[in-house]
């Protein structure tokens, strides 16, 4: 569990913590209000799911948006990024459970006024996040993870509408053949994303994705109100940090000089390092053996 559960700071600790939080936005008090709260929910989730209340066994859904929230907020306090590798399986094991009731009762739930899958990619609520989510496979080097998304994404899928161009280049490069559908459903500022992976040249490539970064946050983040300014609010509700882990990971899988990105508060610079050093000593390994 996070290092700063229960605690009350002295001075020295309040220090250890802002030197250690990957964003200056963050505040204590919004980290450890959210790490107590984790520790209630997960196991009142659990209980939700064994209802005989068939929505409350749908709402049961949060149980998937708070470990993802929940990965997020414990890489902007500035935690191992091994951490992060067991949430993200947590989140997708939840997911998985949630999509797969979804869709045995789904009939019944559209009679009780529930018509929405629990993570509909091409909603403006899920679309960074579906985004974020393949990212984070490949960054934490759990591409195994990557067919189980998938099948996620595509149980979740409103009236059998395929993803769009952007997350099937970002899938690509692991799945190599899936067909490319030729369209992009969240507009211009996505499809910089997709054009800097389809760069013939890396100076391309960098050219695009920093023209993507530059208006990241007000052009996807601002898409949601979930999160868009939510640092802003006096006790951060619904802020766990703003990362482009996308950008990350396209610079980590096209081996791209990130010089310039890394002067953008919102690229994740400690989690393409970690990612590149397991790499480097993965090469390094099979070179031995």
């Amino acid at each position: 569990m996070p290092d700063f559960i229960g605690v009350n700071m002295n001075e020295t600790e309040q220090v250890c913590f802002n030197e250690k939080r990957r964003q200056h936005f963050l505040s204590e008090e919004r980290f450890n209000k959210f790490n107590n709260y984790f520790l209630e929910a997960i196991p009142e989730y659990n209980k939700w799911k064994l209802s005989d209340d068939l929505a409350l066994r749908f709402l049961s859904r949060q149980q998937a948006e708070t470990y993802w929230d929940y990965l997020k907020i414990i890489y902007t306090a500035g935690k191992p990024i091994e951490d992060l590798i067991p949430i993200l399986e947590k989140f997708l094991a939840s997911e998985e459970e949630i999509t797969k009731f979804w869709q045995q009762n789904k009939v019944k739930l559209n009679d009780i006024g529930y018509y929405t899958s629990p993570m509909p990619w091409c909603d403006v609520e899920h679309y960074l996040k579906t985004l974020h989510l393949i990212a984070l496979c490949y960054l934490l080097q759990r591409e195994d993870l990557l067919p189980r998304l998938l099948e996620v994404i595509l149980a979740n899928a409103e009236g059998d509408l395929e993803p769009d161009s952007t997350i099937e280049d970002f899938l690509d490069y692991h799945f190599k053949n899936r067909p490319d559908p030729d369209y992009v459903q969240m507009g211009k500022h996505a499809i910089l994303f997709g054009e800097a992976m389809r760069g013939e040249t890396k100076e391309e490539q960098l050219e695009e994705l920093n023209a993507y970064l530059k208006d990241w946050y007000r052009e996807m983040v601002g898409m949601s109100d979930l999160e868009y300014q939510s640092h802003l609010d006096p006790e951060q509700n619904g802020y766990c940090g703003y990362w482009a882990f996308e950008v990350a990971a396209i610079a980590y899988l096209d081996d791209l000089d990130d010089t310039e990105l890394r002067q953008s508060p919102y690229y994740p610079k400690d989690m393409i390092d970690w990612a590149r050093e397991q790499k480097r000593k993965c090469e390094d390994k099979g070179k031995a053996d």
